[in-house]
């Protein structure tokens, strides 16, 4: 629970003084927070592009059995599983403003605000992680797609 964390840290009351930059934090952790969620935003598009041309590179790719032609249909599979991955609705961290507002009421103004700062950093940090991970699973997708697209030319040139 934050409350716990930061009166841990900071006592429960906190001297104006020491907390005068504040304002310039809590501004800071929200322009990366619009960015992180504009990075979501711009992964999961690529995501559900990758995913588009995946399925219709299986579904295009002539039948038969052709060693090249089977593994660029695998390889599509492949990049489809890495961007579905990637485009899958996940859970992101917020701020918990219910738990915020009933831990602190009764603290000063310049404690809630360290609090909806450290919380606020805290979400940044492990949205890094998450954003990490989507872009690590995107790669792989744009990987196997430009395998299975190869293969694909392979198969179909080679008769």
């Amino acid at each position: 629970m934050v409350r716990d964390v930061i009166a841990g840290r900071y006592g429960w009351v906190v001297d104006e003084r020491s907390v005068r930059s504040l304002d310039v934090l809590l501004d800071q952790a929200r322009l990366e927070r619009a960015h992180q969620l504009q990075h979501f935003d711009a992964l999961d598009g690529k995501a559900g592009i990758l995913l588009g041309f995946a399925g219709a590179l299986i579904a295009l790719a002539p039948s038969g059995l052709r060693v090249a032609l089977d593994g660029g249909r695998a390889a599509a599979v492949v990049a489809g599983y890495f961007a579905l991955r990637t485009f899958w609705p996940r859970s992101i961290p917020i701020t918990n403003l219910l738990v915020l507002r009933q831990g602190h009421t009764a603290s000063d103004e310049a404690f809630r605000k360290l609090a909806l700062v450290d919380n606020q950093i805290d979400i940044v940090r492990r949205s890094r992680v998450i954003l990490r991970d989507k872009a690590w699973r995107l790669k792989a997708s744009m990987a196997s797609l430009g395998i299975a697209s190869v293969l694909t030319a392979v198969g179909v040139s080679v008769r």
